[in-house]
């Protein structure tokens, strides 16, 4: 298990998580580059939950170009993704995205199917990331910790369990 530390960090602080795993946000992206050099590896968070509870627009080609330079192994990026949006709405931006797969995480959000669950896993890309969401949205609860639990039977079930990232997991 790989613990991604994150957040909007001061320099003292930043300085300190040398040596970690460390998620950078779209949404305080200054310490991207230094990031990316102290770090064992760094995901690139798409800022996408911080905005959404801000009420701030995001402009998903201005973060296209701010990854383009930082994503490779070890290094990935959380594709963009619509907090609240339909199964379509995730659809579609996963298919706009501009960059390696193999470097990349979809997100799954809890509230949405299993089935569409199933689906993103055959996409090809290299990571899951599940979001809590909807009536799943308090992370630990027992409802939450139940439809992990199918979320995770049903990919077993389904082949070799892929890379999951558990957004906002260290809460």
């Amino acid at each position: 298990m790989i613990h991604y530390h994150g957040g909007n960090w001061t320099d003292h602080q930043f300085w300190g998580m040398a040596g970690k795993h460390l998620c950078v946000s779209f949404m305080y992206p200054k310490l991207a580059r230094q990031a990316k050099h102290i770090s064992q590896s760094v995901m690139f968070d798409n800022g996408a939950f911080s905005m959404f509870t801000q009420n701030i627009e995001v402009d998903w080609n201005k973060y296209y170009s701010w990854v383009e330079g930082y994503i490779g192994h070890p290094h990935w990026a959380v594709v963009p993704d619509v907090i609240d949006g339909e199964e379509e709405d995730n659809l579609a931006l996963i298919k706009e995205w501009p960059h390696r797969e193999d470097c990349a995480a979809i997100v799954w959000h809890l509230s949405e199917s299993i089935d569409h669950l199933l689906k993103l896993s055959d996409l090809g890309f290299g990571k899951l990331a599940f979001g809590s969401s909807g009536e799943y949205w308090q992370i630990g609860s027992d409802r939450w910790e139940r439809r992990i639990d199918m979320a995770f039977n049903a990919l077993a079930k389904n082949g070799p369990l892929p890379w999951v990232h558990m957004m906002r997991g260290l809460s």
